[in-house]
C-alpha cells in the first residue's frame, strides 16, 4: 500500500485558553465541552494560515462578493485552496433558449464546487479540567482621561462609574494535531477544472513542478507547527511553540496518534510525555509496525524527561520530508 498521508500531533506547554465562546452578560466564556476547555477547529485553522501567509509568503485567495455573499475566487490556484479546500456557489451558463424559461421563473438554479480539505486537523484539546478561575477587569486608563482632559464636571460623561467585566481564565498543556492527506494535494477536482484555465492546471500537473510545490507546503505546515504558529488574540500574541512534535506517515488521513500522546507537568517546570506508550502504540498500527522508519518526535531538552529510546525516533533538529508524487512515498529527510 503507498504511503498516503502525514500525520502531526504536537503538545503545547502552560498556554492559556485562547479562544472564546459567546459571552454571558459581562462574563466572557470559555469554549468547552464539559469542564475541558478547547480551542476551534475553525480558530486554529486561522492562525496557522496566517503564519504561512505571514512568514512563507502564502498568497491569499481573492474573494468574491455576490448577493451579499462573500466567498473564494476559484480561478486561481493558491497554496491555501489547494490545502484547506473551498466551496462555492456559481450560477450555471445558459443557452439563449435556457435563459428565456430561466427568467420565466423566479429562482434561478446554481451550482455548487466544493473541494475538501487536504489539511485537516482537531480542536486544541486542554489535557487538564477547567476550575473556574475567573479574572476581574476595568479600563481605569480610560475612566479618569475625562478628568484629565478639563472635562465639564456637570457632564454625566465627565467621571464615569466603572464597568468593570469577567473573564474566565484557563492555562494547561494543549494538544492538537493535523493530517495532510498527500495523495489528494494537488489533484484538482473536474468541476475545479473546468473553472481554471489551462495553463494553471498544466503547471500543476507537471511532474516536477508537482513534487517542488507538494513538498514546498507540507514542509512550510510542518515547519510553521514546529518553529510557532503566530496566535494573536485580545491585544496579545501568545507563543505556541510545542514541547513534543511527534510527525508519523499513515495510509489513511486519521490522526493515529491523537488520543494517545500525553504530558504532565512535574517539579513546577518538567514535563513527562507518556513516550514509552505512544512507541508501544505506534509498534502497532503506524504502518504495518516499521515504526522507527514512519515516525518522528521532536522534543524540547530543557523541558521534557523520560526520554528513553534511541535515535532515528528522537531528534533536536527540525523535522522535515521528502515527498515523491508518483509513487507516494514519504521519506524523512
Amino acid at each position: 500500500m503507498k504511503m498516503q498521508a502525514l500525520g502531526i500531533t504536537v503538545l503545547y506547554p502552560e498556554v492559556p485558553a485562547l479562544n472564546r465562546s459567546e459571552n454571558q452578560g459581562n462574563i466572557l466564556v470559555l469554549k468547552r465541552i464539559g469542564d475541558f476547555v478547547y480551542i476551534s477547529r475553525q480558530a486554529m485553522r486561522y492562525y496557522l494560515w496566517n503564519t504561512l501567509k505571514t512568514g512563507f509568503g502564502w498568497k491569499e485567495t481573492k474573494v468574491t462578493i455576490e448577493d451579499r455573499v462573500v466567498q473564494f475566487s476559484i480561478e486561481e490556484i493558491t497554496e491555501e485552496l489547494l490545502s484547506f479546500g473551498f466551496m462555492v456557489a456559481r450560477k450555471k451558463s445558459k443557452t439563449r433558449k435556457d435563459q428565456a424559461e430561466s427568467d420565466k421563473e423566479s429562482n434561478q438554479k446554481g451550482e455548487q464546487i466544493t473541494r475538501k480539505a487536504a489539511v485537516s486537523m482537531t480542536d486544541g484539546e486542554f489535557l487538564n479540567r477547567y476550575l473556574g478561575e475567573i479574572s476581574f477587569n476595568t479600563n481605569h486608563d480610560l475612566l479618569k482621561r475625562p478628568k484629565d482632559a478639563n472635562a465639564d464636571p456637570k457632564d454625566a460623561n465627565a467621571d464615569p462609574n466603572p464597568s468593570p467585566y469577567q473573564k474566565e481564565e484557563h492555562r494547561g498543556i494543549l494538544r492538537w494535531s493535523v493530517v495532510i492527506d498527500v495523495n489528494r494535494l494537488c489533484k484538482i477536482e473536474d468541476k475545479w477544472r473546468g473553472v481554471l484555465k489551462q495553463e494553471q492546471i498544466a503547471q500543476i500537473e507537471d511532474d516536477d513542478n508537482r513534487d517542488k510545490f507538494i513538498n514546498k507546503i507540507v514542509n512550510d505546515i510542518l515547519t510553521a507547527i514546529q518553529e510557532g504558529i503566530i496566535y494573536h488574540v485580545g491585544g496579545k500574541n501568545e507563543p505556541l511553540t510545542p514541547i513534543a512534535t511527534f510527525v508519523y506517515k499513515v495510509s489513511i488521513p486519521s490522526p493515529l496518534l491523537h488520543n494517545v500522546v500525553y504530558a504532565n507537568l512535574e517539579d513546577g517546570d518538567k514535563y513527562v510525555v507518556n513516550l514509552d506508550d505512544v512507541e508501544k502504540f505506534a509498534s502497532k498500527n503506524i504502518y504495518f509496525g516499521d515504526y522507527k522508519q514512519n515516525l518522528r518526535v521532536r522534543l524540547l531538552d530543557f523541558k521534557v524527561v523520560n526520554k528513553k529510546s534511541d535515535p532515528p525516533i528522537y531528534t533536536n533538529n527540525r523535522i522535515q520530508v521528502k515527498i515523491n508524487s508518483k509513487d507516494g512515498v514519504i521519506e524523512f529527510v
